[in-house]
């Protein structure tokens, strides 16, 4: 009689135990969330009362609605990515703190990049933003996050538009810095209209368009023209950099081959052909093939008397 009231004890313990914190119940099989998902405290809420407003329709539509699923498909992927693709880990709870919300799993996440990534109701600055404008967006878009791996370049805007981190060339930051007090923001959230509706480009889809440009490039007709140039100009850096490091006779590890790797990833990872910093990007890719002999040894002399 006593073991049975123990058993029945137990029981009673663990369920309060779950109902006091809220804990969410997985499924020890195949780790996937349980069908309760509005209960469990992993589930963001927001859309209950946001479905209908233009904010998150954008929003469904934006990469960052997809960040969890694009994770899980990586092969490369690990639990500590989650702190940038999904708001099952907030981003300012440590990342194996004692918090027990950081135990989140590439199984058990539950969120992609989601509303309170950006936005916590408890916050006190403009639209509740869990961050400052100027260092919101660029916690995430970095390529230090280390996530992928030691030397691994995941993506580089935040460099990028500084105009640091590459090998060979001084430190270039990009010339809308000084002019942009909002910095991602005028860019990717720069709505091709004022009327509140839901739109292709800007807002919460966070899609950048030239449009944002000419606000400011008033009168520059040739505006579409010139980054057109612009970005066809990297690419073909960035094409003659791959096929030399594709061709090199030297060691991956060696130190001439680090750096002219590095630029060329820190270019590629920009994902914009050098749009956040042309000068920058073009700076990096051309001290890459400074590095041309080096890297290629007999085969750039080669190259060069078949040139002539």
């Amino acid at each position: 009689m006593v073991k049975i009231t123990l058993s029945i004890l137990t029981i009673v313990l663990f369920i309060t135990t779950i109902l006091m914190f809220n804990i969410p119940v997985v499924s020890s099989d195949s780790g996937e969330q349980s069908q309760n998902a509005d209960e469990n405290p992993l589930t963001e809420k927001c859309y209950k009362c946001h479905d209908k407003e233009t904010e998150y329709k954008e929003w469904k539509v934006s990469g960052h609605a997809k960040t969890l699923a694009t994770l899980r498909k990586a092969e490369l992927a690990q639990d500590s990515c989650l702190r940038c693709h999904s708001s099952s880990i907030p981003s300012d709870v440590p990342l194996w703190g004692k918090d027990w919300r950081s135990r989140a799993t590439l199984k058990t996440a539950q969120n992609n990049v989601g509303c309170s990534s950006c936005h916590r109701h408890g916050s006190k600055r403009k639209h509740y933003l869990t961050r400052s404008v100027k260092k919101l967006c660029v916690t995430c878009h970095q390529m230090d996050c280390g996530c992928a791996g030691g030397g691994i370049i995941h993506q580089s805007q935040a460099e990028m538009f500084a105009g640091k981190g590459g090998n060979g060339v001084k430190r270039m930051p990009s010339p809308h810095i000084k002019e942009m007090p909002m910095r991602c923001v005028a860019c990717h959230m720069e709505k091709e209209t004022s009327v509140e509706k839901v739109v292709a480009r800007g807002g919460h889809t966070f899609v950048a368009s030239m449009e944002s440009c000419q606000r400011c490039h008033l009168g520059e007709d040739d505006i579409s023209i010139r980054v057109s140039a612009l970005v066809s100009e990297v690419n073909s850096l960035l094409q003659q950099v791959e096929r030399m490091l594709e061709d090199t006779s030297a060691q991956k590890d060696s130190q001439v081959y680090k750096d002219a790797k590095l630029n060329y990833d820190m270019v590629k990872g920009d994902s914009g052909y050098g749009f956040h910093n042309f000068a920058y990007a073009k700076a990096l890719l051309k001290y890459s093939l400074s590095l041309r002999e080096e890297l290629l040894g007999n085969k750039s002399q080669k190259a060069d008397s078949s040139a002539k």
